[in-house]
């Protein structure tokens, strides 16, 4: 097969169109890049939360490329979960791409730094997978503001952000609609938040897989053993299915980044955790402490 736009043998189809390396990787470009020109990343001291997944390799591969020309200063950071052969796995495929990239990775043991591991929740609490994710949420958040970062990157696609806002459709959760339809967040030093940003928010979970194979970047391909068949992974098999049938997805996110400005704003009452220091909505200890605490 030949490339849409080019004689060149044609290694990836995207949408029914078959693209070489340069062209794929133009297209993976077009889809960021919708993002950066709305967010303040030029001369920043910016973060990237690696898993060894797809996504975060595939966004951590790109921003190496692309670091010089918005002069930016790039970490890396992964989490250590304690979670035996899978984080171990996890952790070398981190190590292997930021020396081959020559960008720093820091490397944080929770368990080391705050008493417990994602195996050790798991022994107290049935489903685990919400409380990993407040673990993950807040040690980055730490890491980067004890760290002087202006700004953290996640590896959210367009099908997570997808399978978000039908959730809080049917859950009638208006106000985490309009906070999801965002590219970034600001940062907020006197809340202690480093802000957040979400390069592939166009960009789906196929895409970031495709960019990975076509960039010869390994990534952990197995899933956590502590994973659950959640409400949001039976959306992402039927977001997949349907994506199969008709390309909806970037009709559906951009419907709702239209309607942004009509969906009321929900201020957030945060108070400061009596243990951490860190803001939270709780009137006592945050989440994170919580879980912690046990």
């Amino acid at each position: 097969m030949k490339c849409k736009y080019c004689q060149n043998i044609a290694i990836v189809k995207v949408k029914k169109r078959n693209l070489c390396k340069e062209h794929f990787n133009q297209y993976f470009s077009k889809r960021v890049k919708k993002v950066l020109k709305n967010v303040p990343i030029k001369n920043k001291k910016i973060l990237i939360a690696l898993s060894g997944g797809k996504d975060s390799i595939a966004i951590f591969h790109y921003f190496s490329q692309i670091k010089e020309k918005y002069n930016i200063e790039l970490e890396g950071i992964f989490l250590e979960l304690g979670i035996d052969d899978f984080s171990d796995k996890s952790l070398e495929i981190c190590k292997n791409i930021s020396e081959k990239l020559n960008i720093k990775l820091n490397i944080v043991n929770i368990k080391e730094k705050y008493g417990k591991s994602i195996k050790d929740i798991a022994k107290e609490n049935k489903k685990v997978c919400s409380l990993c994710g407040t673990v993950k949420r807040y040690v980055i958040n730490d890491f980067a503001y004890k760290n002087n970062f202006d700004f953290i990157i996640t590896g959210h696609n367009m099908n997570d952000e997808i399978i978000f806002l039908k959730q809080n459709i049917l859950g009638n959760q208006v106000d985490y609609i309009k906070r999801y339809t965002r590219f970034y967040t600001e940062t907020l030093l006197d809340l202690k938040l480093i802000g957040k940003i979400k390069p592939q928010f166009f960009v789906t979970e196929e895409d970031n897989r495709n960019y990975c194979l076509v960039n010869n970047l390994d990534f952990v391909v197995e899933t956590c053993p502590f994973s659950e068949q959640t409400p949001h992974k039976k959306l992402q098999e039927m977001i997949e299915e349907l994506d199969k049938k008709m390309d909806y997805s970037l009709s559906f996110i951009n419907f709702f980044i239209k309607i942004n400005e009509y969906l009321p704003e929900k201020e957030l009452d945060y108070r400061f955790c009596s243990n951490c220091g860190y803001p939270t909505v709780n009137k006592n200890l945050c989440k994170f402490c919580k879980i912690m605490k046990g």
